[in-house]
């Protein structure tokens, strides 16, 4: 893979952590024979990894010497698709142990979370074995902004508007050519050591990077999101780092700079935090579950109760408070919300959650919630097109075969449409996965269809990425049989009170090494298969294009051609529209106020595609009519037409609007009122192209 360099010193780093502890072999040819290696090369411990970086991959034999204990790296994020990938892997690897770097994988995987261990991130002492230059930035803003990351993008937008600063950016973690003039290595920590302040988040999901201990490590004060991950790492506010929001960075900031000497000291705290905690030399963890894992005696497992500390032994009566470590992520909470929001009924509120959740970063969780929400709504074929939206976009990362329940869910929504023969044809799809969702829709299917679907095989459970409660089979059948009566499958709702969905019939399948591996080599091709008929379907063109132009708010269709046409034919947008539509995308706003603006402009149009992927709008009510109607406490983006009947209250803007667009010859009717907003200083004026186009203004992100 074209990876950047930057990615293959993580990689680098990796392998010298373990290096510590073992003498290590890599392999990383596609196709290789585990059964001849371990007769080759003697292992003590066999780690998997699979992932985000997860290429071609085939390992023959790979159920063999189950004598040699092995283990699995997840290498990805914890709100990544990619951890239904490796759970795939892992299963057809007769990998049940796991390891990660994500501190908040627990949270957002809690069907493994028992036997989910952190190898957190750290640095390689041995980078940072330079002179430390002189310092010449007083604050340095480096990392992605993408929507993922509000803390950083806040924090950074306020110190950006007091203080003098360098932008390092960011050019993405997949492609080598794109990240090409990117500051990395060496070269990168010098501008950390010639910083006086860097601030680093580890997105909604709350993780530790590698940032937040290399900033540190280089001589710079870190500047921080308090999050328990931080806490946990050895991190106080003010003693070794800042931490802080954008309602206090500035005074904390200000307040360090007039006091050198305190800045110093928390400066070389935060140096001696890392070098005594965080260096790889401190990653044991591997080693230590080796250790135990060959000591341990009846009764005993091996325990993680500090994220950053060693592994240790532990009794059932000495695993005292939570089992796993939760980093406290906004994601995970949302996407928990929007779940009990489905149990209660409240349907547009679950999507308006999921919608915000997949504007922060797409998760699979989230795209599946929506599917249950159409489901409930008694529109089926939009689920099965948020479920396709799932399984493409695995598919694209390499994904051999579905998640479990992803792959159930789908089946549920065909039958809710009421195409059982389709259903059937995704049921008998890799009966080697099994998993009581799963097992539960084939059987259904089974009874339903009047034909038996084969025999599926005798295999554990495969873990899930989705938080999936087993009911008991009544209340099953009664959540099934209510959902196919919502889509109108009234007929199939009383036929589905009848069956038996914990019926299994299990043969003896046979049991060769390489069976699962040999068999899901045509399982993508199958996948495939299923997706392209269900492309050319008929019926699935107006939910697809719903999908595309109907989120919240709704657009209109003639702007939006009309856009597309522009675009076709390589004609540019005028900069306000251009403008508008990058704040509409990132603002800090919760809804957008038409004020005397029509719908069918394209600059409405562009505001709209540009808010619907805003994390932070308020989906439910996207749009308001009037400042006077607007959510209360809510910050607001005013459209205003050209022609308004009346102007426009000034304090009312100054307490409620984040951005205001005043659309052409808006801007010559409200001069008077643009002079009051600058003139408060809690508007700064931004370049939108020629006057006559008109004007934006945006709210200061620290008044006065």
């Amino acid at each position: 893979m074209n990876l950047p360099q930057f990615i293959l010193h993580h990689f680098d780093d990796q392998e010298e952590c373990l290096r510590q502890d073992f003498s290590l072999q890599v392999v990383s040819d596609a196709d290789c024979d585990l059964d001849e290696l371990c007769d080759r090369l003697q292992p003590d411990l066999l780690m998997f990894e699979s992932g985000v970086y997860a290429g071609e991959r085939r390992i023959r034999n790979s159920l063999t010497h189950d004598e040699i204990p092995r283990i699995g790296f997840c290498n990805a994020d914890a709100y990544c698709a990619t951890r239904s990938i490796f759970l795939s892997d892992m299963d057809r690897w007769g990998v049940e142990t796991f390891f990660t770097h994500a501190m908040s994988m627990p949270s957002y995987t809690t069907e493994i979370a028992d036997r989910l261990f952190l190898w957190p991130n750290f640095i390689n002492p041995t980078r940072f074995d330079f002179q430390r230059p002189p310092k010449e930035t007083t604050v340095l803003l480096t990392g992605s902004r993408a929507p993922h990351y509000p803390w950083r993008n806040g924090v950074s937008r306020v110190l950006s508007e007091h203080f003098p600063v360098t932008s390092s950016p960011h050019r993405g973690w997949f492609n080598a050519d794109a990240t090409s003039g990117m500051v990395i290595g060496e070269a990168y920590l010098r501008q950390l050591s010639q910083a006086i302040f860097v601030p680093s988040c580890g997105s909604v999901a709350r993780e530790v990077v590698r940032k937040h201990f290399e900033i540190p490590a280089a001589g710079a004060c870190l500047i921080a999101e308090k999050t328990p991950a931080l806490a946990a790492a050895g991190f106080v506010d003010m003693q070794n780092c800042i931490f802080a929001d954008k309602s206090d960075v500035l005074d904390k900031v200000n307040y360090l700079l007039a006091r050198r000497p305190e800045l110093e000291r928390i400066v070389e705290a935060g140096q001696d935090l890392v070098r005594a905690r965080h260096t790889m030399q401190s990653r044991t963890q591997v080693a230590d579950w080796l250790r135990l894992y060959k000591a341990r005696r009846a009764g005993q497992r091996i325990a993680q109760r500090d994220p950053f500390g060693q592994l240790e032994l532990v009794t059932e009566e000495q695993q005292a408070g939570p089992v796993y470590f939760n980093a406290g992520s906004e994601q995970v909470a949302v996407i928990g919300s929007a779940l009990s929001d489905i149990q209660n009924g409240m349907l547009p509120a679950a999507r308006a959650k999921f919608t915000r959740s997949n504007n922060w970063h797409f998760t699979t969780e989230a795209a599946l919630g929506m599917g249950l929400t159409y489901i409930h709504d008694g529109r089926p074929r939009l689920a099965i097109e948020w479920i396709w939206r799932i399984i493409d976009n695995e598919l694209s990362m390499n994904a051999i075969d579905p998640d479990p329940v992803s792959w159930a869910t789908l089946i549920r929504a065909l039958l809710c449409a009421g195409r059982i023969n389709e259903a059937r044809k995704h049921a008998v799809l890799a009966p080697w996965i099994r998993h009581h969702e799963l097992d539960r829709m084939r059987k259904l299917v089974e009874y339903l269809s009047h034909v038996k679907l084969p025999d599926l095989a005798c295999r554990p459970e495969r873990a899930t990425i989705h938080a999936w409660k087993k009911a008991d089979a009544d209340e099953w059948r009664s959540q099934i049989a209510d959902d196919l009566r919502r889509c109108g499958q009234t007929e199939l709702a009383e036929r589905a009170n009848t069956a038996n969905v914990d019926e299994f019939f299990k043969t003896d399948l046979p049991t060769s090494a390489d069976l699962s591996e040999d068999l899901a080599q045509t399982a993508q091709e199958e996948i495939r298969a299923l997706r392209r008929a269900h492309k050319f379907r008929l019926d699935a063109q107006g939910p697809r294009m719903s999908m595309r132009t109907c989120g919240p708010p709704t657009r209109k269709l003639r702007p939006m051609l009309l856009r597309w046409a522009m675009k076709g034919f390589g004609l540019r947008l005028s900069a306000l529209v251009r403008e508008s539509a990058i704040l509409a995308e990132t603002a800090d706003y919760g809804q957008i106020v038409l004020y005397k603006a029509p719908k069918t402009s394209i600059l409405v149009d562009a505001v709209f595609s540009a808010a619907s992927r805003n994390p932070s709008l308020l989906f439910e009510r996207p749009i308001a009519n009037s400042i006077v109607e607007a959510e209360h406490g809510t910050k607001l983006f005013l459209i205003v037409g050209e022609y308004p009947h009346e102007t426009l209250d000034a304090k009312l803007l100054i307490e409620r609007a984040e951005v205001l667009v005043l659309n052409g010859a808006a801007q010559g009717r409200n001069e008077e009122l643009i002079s009051k907003l600058l003139a408060s200083k809690t508007f700064v004026s931004l370049e939108a192209g020629s006057p006559t186009n008109g004007a934006i203004l945006r709210r200061c992100a620290v008044a006065g």
